[in-house]
């Protein structure tokens, strides 16, 4: 039991985690609002954009589907929508 237990867990951590990517920001617009990146343009919930101001250029962070996550300060925003550029 406790190895199907196991087994679940990893299967719901790797679809959570299906979408994910390392990138950095290029640059910060709209009071936070958008991110943009070398590949995306993203666009951050309202809630958030105070932390997301605060980013700068040239900071690590990874994409996932749902949220934004600044490496370097170990802060997280959650994205409304997500483009390609």
């Amino acid at each position: 039991m406790k190895k199907l237990l196991g087994l679940f867990l990893a299967i719901a951590l790797s679809v959570s985690c299906a979408f994910a990517t390392d990138t950095y920001i290029e640059s910060v617009v709209q009071g936070g609002k958008i991110i943009l990146t070398p590949e995306y343009v993203i666009r951050i919930m309202d809630y958030d954009t105070i932390t997301t101001s605060l980013w700068l250029p040239v900071t690590d962070i990874v994409v996932t589907s749902d949220r934004v996550i600044n490496v370097d300060d170990n802060e997280s925003a959650d994205i409304e929508s997500i483009r390609y550029r």
